[in-house]
């Protein structure tokens, strides 16, 4: 498109104007990494594409380029990555694959650890979405109740399109006003996690996920559902994982941390090292290296990501990509005219069926 023609004039003006050695593209999600990709070939600049988020986000999306995108990766000189799975993803595709922890920010560095302990607190941030499943927190709350009758929910985010309305009214309609508390954005959010016992996080997929390292920095144990590529989510570092949907089990382990002052300290001082680990990462060093061996990458193949310790989620990467594309493709089918005309002409057949089931009893699948 004629868009499309002035962006890549606007970047090789740019990149000749500052005699740019090599070009960084954070876009990796979209087909424009087709066209720069050629502009950084005929400009004799290596290409490297930073992939800042979970590598089955793509397949999720529908759009046409997530099918072609590992065809499209191999232009570049190097796939950057967050997670070792998908460094060995996008090492499966055929293409120069690097694994990078995300820098610390600057302010999380003076964090100290919390100390403060039993307000019976359970922390939930980040935006109210459906791929963070804020409403999952509120039936968790629900449960935690029975067994912590004083525990509160502070949940810290803003409100996206429809979602956050529609977890406020959940709240509301399972009678818990007066023991969650909605805060919206946020800007400063260091008072609570100062104030917090337990972190929740109910997200489907994350990239990297700064609320974790943030709650590990202050030294919060976290209760979450397994993101297996995530760096580092174990026991050992303070960390519960409960399987994806499993509101009983999220709800059982936070009851368990709140109630347990010994168990929740020991945690909470777990969390801590997995902080520790990350900011004593060499960002420095390791973008050092990516760019060496980009200025040299025909002679050093055997400095890429080699995988030495990942046989324990290696077998879920390809199973991780076929569940984003069968979701993305249900979306696509019940979006169709064809669906939705179906959809509405069987509406009769549906309500008999669901009332034979209520009768009988029997809500199996059909």
């Amino acid at each position: 498109s004629s868009e499309m023609t002035q962006r890549l004039k606007a970047i090789e003006r740019i990149i000749l104007e500052e005699k740019i050695s090599v070009y960084v593209n954070h876009l990796w999600y979209d087909a424009s990494i087709i066209w720069e990709s050629a502009l950084m070939r005929i400009n004799r600049i290596p290409f490297i594409t930073y992939q800042h988020s979970t590598f089955t986000f793509l397949y999720g999306t529908g759009q046409e380029f997530s099918y072609l995108s590992h065809r499209a990766f191999r232009l570049c000189s190097m796939i950057v990555s967050l997670s070792e799975s998908a460094a060995r993803f996008h090492q499966m595709c055929g293409c120069n694959s690097f694994y990078v922890l995300n820098p610390v920010p600057e302010g999380m560095m003076q964090v100290k650890e919390n100390t403060r302990r039993a307000s019976k607190k359970i922390l939930w941030i980040g935006r109210l979405s459906e791929e963070k499943k804020t409403k999952d927190a509120i039936l968790m709350m629900k449960e935690v109740l029975k067994k912590v009758p004083d525990a509160m929910l502070e949940i810290v985010g803003q409100f996206e399109n429809d979602y956050g309305e529609e977890t406020r009214r959940l709240c509301s309609e399972l009678g818990l006003d007066a023991n969650v508390t909605f805060h919206g954005y946020q800007k400063n959010v260091s008072a609570f996690y100062e104030n917090c016992d337990v972190l929740v996080i109910t997200s489907e997929t994350e990239g990297f996920s700064l609320v974790l390292l943030e709650g590990n920095a202050y030294g919060i144990p976290c209760v979450m559902y397994q993101l297996p590529f995530l760096f580092n989510t174990t026991s050992e570092n303070g960390i519960v994982t409960v399987p994806q949907g499993r509101i009983d089990l999220m709800s059982d382990a936070v009851s368990d941390l709140l109630t347990d002052d010994k168990k929740r300290w020991e945690y909470g001082k777990k969390a801590r090292k997995r902080f520790e680990a990350v900011q004593a990462y060499d960002i420095q060093n390791a973008w050092q290296r990516i760019f060496s061996l980009c200025f040299g990458i025909d002679g050093q193949y055997e400095d890429f990501y080699n995988p030495e310790e990942l046989e324990e989620y290696e077998k879920d990467i390809i199973p991780a990509v076929f569940a984003e594309q069968y979701r993305a493709l249900d979306a696509i089918r019940k979006d169709s005219p064809d669906y939705k005309f179906g959809h509405h002409l069987l509406i009769f057949p549906r309500y008999i069926l669901h009332a034979i089931r209520k009768m009988t009893g029997k809500y199996g699948k059909v």
